[in-house]
């Protein structure tokens, strides 16, 4: 991506989408009497959990972006060509407006819809584990980062169900695991002087 869009058209496009997931799982949710938004609400224990969980979950993203080698590889090459061109001229504002929208938005469609819909007819169980494996497929990247969307996917809605059922649990974990990714990609992790970008 040599010339990608102005960084405000990018988060009005990001912001717009991932809001449009969450509303799209409310819509969905009210039309088939399974309404998302009834698993919200405000929690300081849920909230502990969730930041809890941005831990380990950044620790690892740490450890996949210093080994450019491996099964990971393919990771971090897509993050390098995709990512960084794409928000590297977002302010520290931006980035948190993408990453809030994309932790509210995705966590309204699969842990707020999906995960308590197949729950219900199959075990909770399964629920986590089928909203999981869809938001791995949901993210494509490629084949390894789908599979590791996809345990992440499960991790959150394993916390969903730590947190009594509560749908802000896994959106603090989303939303701050993405801010903190955006600004240690974005920041902390740039290549050296003269270093290509990706491998």
């Amino acid at each position: 991506m040599e010339d990608p869009p102005p960084p405000r058209q990018i988060v009005t496009v990001a912001v717009l989408f991932e809001g449009g997931l969450g509303a799209l799982a409310c819509l969905i949710g009210w039309a088939i009497g399974s309404q998302p938004w009834e698993l919200l609400w405000w929690d300081p224990i849920a909230v502990a959990w969730g930041l809890a969980l941005t831990v380990p979950m950044f620790a690892m993203l740490v450890v996949v972006m210093r080994q450019p080698n491996g099964p990971t590889r393919s990771i971090v090459a897509a993050v390098d060509t995709l990512v960084v061109p794409m928000f590297r001229e977002c302010s520290i504002v931006q980035l948190a407006l993408v990453a809030l929208a994309a932790g509210v938005g995705e966590e309204l469609l699969f842990r707020g819809l999906l995960q308590p819909v197949i729950g219900e007819y199959f075990g909770p169980l399964v629920g986590v584990f089928a909203a999981g494996i869809a938001f791995g497929l949901a993210h494509p990247i490629t084949r390894t980062y789908a599979v590791v969307a996809g345990i992440m996917g499960i991790a959150l809605g394993g916390l969903m169900v730590v947190a009594d059922g509560n749908l802000l649990a896994p959106i603090i974990t989303h939303a701050a695991y993405d801010f903190a990714g955006f600004v240690y990609v974005l920041r902390f992790n740039r290549p050296k002087e003269g270093e290509p970008l990706g491998d």
